[in-house]
């Protein structure tokens, strides 16, 4: 380049910080479009982390109450368990009956048999 090209006093060369014909850089206006567009994805990414651990904090306390209420519901069962088993006849007393019933069963029959041999 020589020295008249570099004093070109009223040309106008293709500077990037060179005003445009309205009065602002583009690369500028650019930067600042992109800025706002990245920092709008940030605050709703921030307002859907936001929601995101409300919720996490809310299923913790649900789940806490259900874990309460299931261990609640267990004792329940056990105690209504321990009550049907209580009231069940146990083999112990089954087979109490069953040797009353046979002994009488037993007793009467041989009277039978006796009476009968006495008749005839």
């Amino acid at each position: 380049m020589d020295l008249s090209e570099q004093s070109g006093l009223g040309e106008r060369q293709s500077n990037p910080e060179a005003p445009s014909p309205t009065g602002t850089h583009p690369d500028i206006e650019a930067a600042i479009a992109e800025a706002e567009t990245t920092l709008n994805t940030v605050k709703s990414r921030y307002l859907h982390l936001e929601s995101a651990q409300a919720q996490k904090t809310q299923l913790q306390e649900q789940l806490t109450k259900l874990r309460q209420e299931i261990e609640q519901l267990q004792n329940h069962l056990e105690l209504v368990e321990i009550e049907l088993e209580s009231r069940l006849i146990t083999w112990k007393d089954r087979r109490e009956w069953f040797w009353q019933f046979l002994r009488y069963a037993g007793i009467g029959f041989v009277a039978a048999l006796i009476l009968h041999a006495i008749r005839n």
